[in-house]
């Protein structure tokens, strides 16, 4: 959902909103302005509709209910689909016949367009003593904007419709589920006389050329007939019965009085437009740079992530050719060892089979019982103690490669590790100053803009105290107006002025809207250059200082002394040791000892050196593919990092992209907007009348209905409005309220 609204849904929901708070009996101000998007504030609750409606929670809530044209739900905020209190369906006619909404998009004709509302709210009400359910009354209102360019002649079958000169705003009333609980046979003619103006449904009708509707607006409120206070015993009189009248007549002008508010915070609205728009063009202006930053931060993800992939790629293909590469070679060596077998015997020496495992104890064997052979034993005592003899310095070579591994690891951690703490302790260390700073500098802001409403006050009350207005005063000489220039000047220099305007901006800085917008811009300094700066400076020398070199090495100590690194290192030392002796009885001084031999221990020498050959060649390809494998692995995991990192770049290019075109569409409807205040500002006054409707009315008629002499269908009023009161009591203050979809371009 988007944060950004176009102006006529701004306009339609600033509409329903007003009716809203009005029928609440509250004060409408430029708070509920910003809170007009659904998504900006919403809270949570769980409601039950039957039974006992629980105890009184004294919240106020406001709850937002998505839907497509035609009232299907879509999205909901702050509440599940078991919450609704009442559902909303919407149907569309065209010259009296039924037709889907995508299908009247761009028609025309006389179109009708009928709001059924669906009561959940249940509950069981005693009546000369039998209990029945009953639907508790939840009052529903539904409004929209329509053009008057494609609208003509436009009805509601009860509500009010208005217009500014451009456009109809209608508004519809209905209490669902209110007739059926009074008077559930239709048998009271009083019922039946106010069946018009209190309705289970809504009814639109108009004229229409190339139909298209923006979206409709509707509120369920369930604290409006909880007003009506008739709970007294049965045998109540007509005193009473007017007493309770009376408090309703005195709740409706409560209602009077509150549109006059209502207009009081759209004229600060409209006043705060114009700065609206100033900080609308800066933000614009960042949101583009960040927009092309992104795409360049994109383009250079995408290439790394490239790369990375065409390397894994090659890795794994070279690395999935190992085992092949090392059972080829085993294959040889197994060829060879039996072409040697038979050579051994085929010279009628008695040999086993010899394996990759046996052939050189074998083969030693056989040598050392040969006449001539003390020449190879010897030779081989040499090499296997000149080797033996450097094991501890292979082993310390060994240990020191893995030993440099494990360091590397363990100080990447610690330093992941000094550096958060590091952080941390910078920011505490300058998050005093940084909101000191920031809260001087938004101050400012707020002194300057109490200040000048302040002074349009003044300058208000200067020109009515000398019988002039705006028009009136600019039609004045210049001496004249420098005067009251003056006289506007002398008074917001006065200590009563000026102590004012200290209190409005001391209210309004201990506001939680403001306190909330100086901790976010505090927060936005923790990640400024200058702390991150100081923090990789701090972190260099953290890592320097004796303390955690003296960690690291106690971590390093730590992994060397375990059981598998110990292991690892023996295993290691064993494979380079078999190697070398495998070389060195390869090498030209060991084989030039061993020419003096006689022919057949020569020859099985000869053998066995050319084993050795290839015995040192497969040791090594062994080791070549273990590290082709370790490669692989290590660029697959660089390659899955390029992809996240190459995936968030085009998201934060994506988002930037949305962000600045949804900007740039503010910035294009904000004079529009402000157009729509001062519409909506004129006609929050025309709303008046449609209360005095309801009230004279509906209200009144409920009344009339009470005054019969009928005991029974007084009994079944009065449990109807306790009901209403319980379930008014028990979830006081919440508001459902509805959007629909749009039909065609509007």
């Amino acid at each position: 959902m988007k944060n950004n609204i176009d102006k006529k849904k701004a306009l339609s929901l600033l509409l329903v909103m007003t009716m809203s708070a009005n029928i609440a009996g509250c004060a409408f101000t430029t708070d509920d302005v910003k809170d007009a998007d659904p998504i900006a504030k919403y809270g949570t609750s769980t409601i039950a509709y039957s039974g006992d409606f629980g105890k009184p929670v004294n919240t106020s809530e406001t709850f937002y209910v998505i839907s497509d044209a035609e009232g299907n739900i879509k999205e909901l905020s702050g509440c599940e689909e078991s919450d609704i209190p009442v559902s909303v369906k919407i149907s569309y006619y065209l010259n009296g016949n039924r037709i889907k909404p995508e299908d009247l998009a761009g028609k025309s004709g006389k179109v009708t367009i009928r709001f059924d509302y669906d009561n959940h709210v249940k509950t069981n009400i005693s009546i000369n003593g039998k209990t029945e359910e009953i639907t508790v009354p939840v009052t529903m209102m539904s409004g929209m904007v329509l053009d008057k360019e494609k609208f003509s002649n436009v009805t509601v079958n009860s509500g009010k419709v208005t217009d500014d000169g451009s456009r109809f705003f209608v508004v519809g009333l209905a209490v669902p589920g209110f007739k059926d609980a009074i008077d559930p046979d239709s048998s009271n003619d009083n019922i039946k006389e106010i069946e018009d103006k209190l309705t289970d449904y809504v009814e639109i009708t108009a004229d229409v050329e190339d139909f298209a509707l923006d979206m409709t607006m509707s509120v369920a409120m369930p604290d409006l007939l909880s007003e009506f206070d008739i709970t007294d015993d049965v045998d109540i009189d007509t005193e009473k019965l007017s007493g309770s009248a009376d408090k309703l007549s005195d709740g409706m002008k409560q209602l009077l009085d509150g549109s006059d508010a209502l207009c009081g915070g759209l004229d600060t609205l409209y006043d705060g437009c114009g700065k609206l728009s100033d900080g609308t063009d800066k933000l614009a202006d960042g949101a583009l740079e960040l927009k092309n930053g992104t795409v360049e931060l994109d383009k250079g993800a995408n290439d790394l992530s490239a790369g990375a992939d065409s390397l894994s790629s090659g890795l794994n293909e070279l690395s999935s050719y190992s085992d092949d590469i090392v059972g080829g070679a085993v294959q040889v060596f197994n060829a060879l060892l039996d072409t040697a077998t038979k050579q051994i015997r085929d010279a009628g020496l008695d040999c086993p089979d010899l394996t990759i495992d046996n052939y050189q104890e074998e083969l030693n064997s056989l040598i050392s019982s040969l006449d001539d052979n003390a020449v190879y034993t010897q030779a081989l005592s040499e090499v296997t103690a000149a080797v033996e003899a450097k094991r501890a310095e292979i082993h310390a070579l060994v240990e020191s490669a893995v030993k440099d591994n494990i360091t590397s690891r363990v100080t990447e951690a610690v330093r992941a590790e000094v550096e958060s703490q590091v952080e941390n302790a910078v920011w505490e260390q300058a998050e005093p100053a940084v909101t000191d700073q920031v809260t001087s500098a938004v101050r400012s802001q707020v002194t300057l803009q109490v200040t000048s409403a302040v002074k349009d006050q003044v300058r208000s009350q200067v020109l009515a105290a000398e019988g002039l207005d705006e028009d009136t005063f600019d039609a004045l000489d210049d001496s004249t107006k420098t005067e009251i220039n003056n006289a506007i000047e002398q008074q917001m220099a006065t200590e009563e002025i000026c102590s004012l305007i200290d209190a409005k901006v001391n209210e309004q800085m201990e506001s939680d809207e403001i306190k909330a917008m100086i901790s976010e811009q505090v927060e936005l300094q923790k990640d400024s250059e200058q702390i991150r700066q100081a923090v990789s400076e701090q972190t260099d020398i953290q890592m320097s200082g004796d303390a955690v070199q003296a960690l690291i090495a106690e971590k390093v100590d730590e992994q060397m002394s375990g059981d598998e690194i110990k292991a690892l290192i023996d295993k290691n030392t064993d494979e380079q040791i078999d190697k070398a002796i495998s070389e060195a009885m390869a090498s030209d001084t060991v084989q030039s000892k061993l020419t003096a031999a006689s022919e057949g221990a020569q020859s099985l020498i000869s053998l066995k050196a050319s084993l050795d050959s290839y015995n040192t060649f497969y040791i090594g390809l062994k080791s070549y593919t273990d590290g082709v494998d370790q490669c692989a692995q290590g660029a697959s995991a660089l390659k899955s990092g390029a992809v996240q990192l190459a995936d968030g770049a085009d998201r934060l290019s994506s988002g930037a992209t949305e962000l600045y075109n949804g900007i740039v569409t503010l910035q294009d409807s904000i004079p529009e907007f402000t157009k729509g205040i001062l519409l909506l500002r004129d006609g929050a006054g025309k709303l008046d009348s449609g209360l005095n409707r309801f009230n004279n009315e509906g209200i009144s008629e409920i009344c009339s209905i009470l005054d019969e002499d009928n005991i029974e269908q007084l009994n079944r009023a009065k449990a109807v409005f306790e009901s209403a009161k319980a379930y008014s009591a028990a979830h006081s203050g919440e508001k459902f309220i509805y959007k629909s979809g749009s039909v065609g371009e509007v």
